[in-house]
């Protein structure tokens, strides 16, 4: 008898041939290839990245520089020319608005003023005006914008020109900071 041959239709077994070798060896060094590419592509990203972080800070600082160098002119200006008309004109008013306020609480105390010989005509012209019953003294020590308020419980002072200087030295505090950024960066 003869043996009975059968087909097979099971799938043959897989061999591991020399083409999947070879595609095997191929997609790892794609693989590899892809990641250096990757590395290579962070590391210039974070290259650029650093940069414009670098030149927005430049940027700020150049602005800012320029900024407070466009305003020196008008921080010089301030306290040589406005500063000096402004409290000389605000001077009487300062007086007479003072003078309004104690007037409230006076009862019976009588107020006294001294200013710096050289207002003593523009304040009396002033109070003459309000017709306040006050006693107006002189006292050349004072600063020409400054004056002494005196009743019988309590004495105050304005100084105009006090404040006057120290705004000019806030503003001079200003222009000497940007200065020494400008030197030192």
């Amino acid at each position: 008898m003869k043996a009975l041959s059968l087909e097979s239709f099971d799938a043959p077994a897989k061999t591991e041939t020399s083409d999947d070798a070879i595609y095997q060896a191929g997609f790892l060094a794609g693989i590899a290839e892809a990641e250096r590419r990757a590395e290579g592509d962070q590391t210039t990203l974070r290259a650029g990245l650093v940069q414009a972080v670098s030149d927005l800070q430049f940027t700020y600082v150049e602005a800012q520089t320029d900024f407070l160098a466009s305003l020196r002119p008008l921080m010089a200006a301030i306290p040589k020319s406005v500063l000096p008309a402004c409290v000389e004109a605000a001077f009487c008013a300062q007086i007479t608005d003072l003078l309004s306020e104690a007037a409230n609480g006076l009862a019976g105390h009588r107020m006294a003023i001294t200013v710096h010989p050289s207002a003593f005509q523009s304040v009396q012209a002033a109070l003459a005006e309000n017709a306040a019953p006050v006693a107006l003294d002189q006292d050349p020590t004072l600063s020409p914008n400054a004056i002494w308020v005196g009743r019988s419980d309590s004495e105050s002072m304005i100084d105009l020109d006090a404040l006057s200087h120290s705004i000019q030295d806030v503003l001079s505090a200003i222009t000497v900071i940007d200065a020494k950024r400008e030197r030192n960066g």
